[in-house]
């Protein structure tokens, strides 16, 4: 079981993972399900450190098995990844450079379904966009739990710190994406491209 750390993250609170045999598990539910369709949007951040080398998962629905992923955020040595499709389209399952090691970074991920299995995702890196081209392999929604810091006890621990994760079942727009990703900088002291976006309308002032 992972532990409770107050000051994990900007002196906030967050959830210790050894990087053995540490894990959360969410039960199944519709919401966090991408699953296959037209107009099934998503967007998820996602606070964590990584303090270990090696594969890891950061948070995940499915099995080891890129085929049975719904979806998954991870880091390894030669980056940032996000998968939610086969392995073998690089457009579904694609990763960037991770800042420095050893900080807590902000993941942040849009996805555009066009048809049953087709769409574009732009992954974000503190804030910095990375944009796929039209992926078209994604896996079909399962009833696995979603999981934190793993896939289970024994396989993809996460060796460090995850202090919020947040799912969203539509895109957001804009002025969401920017205004949440620039709460979580501010929450958590970190630096980033996030900027927050004044609410827009129509003032009527009444004298």
């Amino acid at each position: 079981r992972p532990l409770f750390v107050p000051e994990g993250i900007g002196e906030r609170a967050a959830i210790r993972f050894d990087g053995t045999n540490d894990f959360l598990a969410v039960p199944d539910n519709g919401a966090l399900d991408l699953g296959t369709g037209a107009g099934k949007g998503w967007t998820v951040f996602a606070v964590y450190l990584r303090e270990k080398s090696g594969t890891q998962c950061i948070v995940s629905k499915g099995t080891t098995s890129s085929n049975e992923t719904d979806w998954r955020f991870f880091s390894d040595d030669t980056g940032v990844w996000w998968g939610s499709g086969v392995a073998s389209d690089t457009n579904a399952w694609f990763g960037v450079a991770e800042p420095p090691a050893r900080q807590p970074h902000l993941l942040a991920a849009t996805l555009t379904q066009t048809g049953e299995s087709e769409g574009t995702k732009v992954f974000y890196i503190n804030g910095q966009p990375y944009f796929s081209g039209t992926y078209a392999a994604k896996a079909s929604a399962n009833d696995h739990p979603a999981v934190i810091g793993g896939f289970s006890a024994s396989n993809g621990n996460l060796g460090g710190l995850v202090a919020e994760v947040l799912v969203f079942n539509r895109v957001l727009n804009e002025d969401d994406l920017n205004n949440t990703g620039w709460y979580l900088q501010q929450k958590y002291g970190m630096d980033g491209l996030f900027e927050y976006r004044a609410p827009r309308g129509t003032m009527i002032q009444v004298r």
